[in-house]
């Protein structure tokens, strides 16, 4: 199922409406401290992927520069927090910007048509989706000193204690798959 963002993921795994999750682990921090069942079983990226995607030739490269733009981010996302955070490595707060709410689905199209100036998001994913499409950048908030664990997987305390062993079988295989895609097979993957 297309969760829609890690808030709406965690939410359905830990109704155990999924068996599991892929989603972004300070998320699940979160959701775990507002009562939601959930447990991380697998970290993926350990390096934060977060940060601005943009049109290039924007000039926009550091906090100063997003000062009174608009930025669009997933309205119940941790992509407010973590702007918040890249802004006051220039001794700014997110107040700053000017924060815009937005369906994931529409920053793109979004930034193309001008409504906003930049969009919170995972930067990889974005640059990979739209590679030779559309003349986007992005700008990590991990080179902005931002460290932290990023996308993971997540299941329910309840699966946890039913399926144990079938998810100690899937972690592995997915691990494997993970290596195998970075020793250089990633035209199979």
């Amino acid at each position: 199922k297309d969760g829609k963002g890690s808030v709406v993921t965690l939410s359905l795994v830990g109704a155990g409406q999924s068996d599991l999750g892929f989603c972004t682990l300070p998320t699940l921090a979160i959701a775990r401290s507002k009562g939601v069942p959930v447990k991380a079983i697998a970290n993926i990226s350990h390096k934060n992927s977060y940060g601005l995607i943009l049109k290039k030739g924007s000039g926009l490269k550091v906090p100063q520069d997003f000062k009174g733009k608009r930025i669009v981010y997933t309205t119940g996302s941790i992509e407010a927090l973590l702007f918040g955070a890249f802004m006051a490595t220039a001794g700014l707060s997110a107040s700053d910007a000017k924060l815009l709410g937005f369906d994931p689905s529409a920053k793109v199209s979004a930034i193309i048509g001008g409504q906003t100036d930049a969009a919170i998001a995972p930067v990889p994913f974005y640059l990979g989706l739209l590679e030779g499409k559309q003349n986007i950048e992005g700008i990590l908030f991990a080179d902005f000193g931002q460290r932290m664990i990023d996308y993971g997987i997540a299941v329910s305390e309840d699966g946890l204690r039913r399926n144990t062993p079938v998810l100690r079988s899937f972690i592995t295989v997915m691990s494997r798959a993970y290596q195998y895609t970075l020793d250089g097979h990633v035209d199979e993957a």
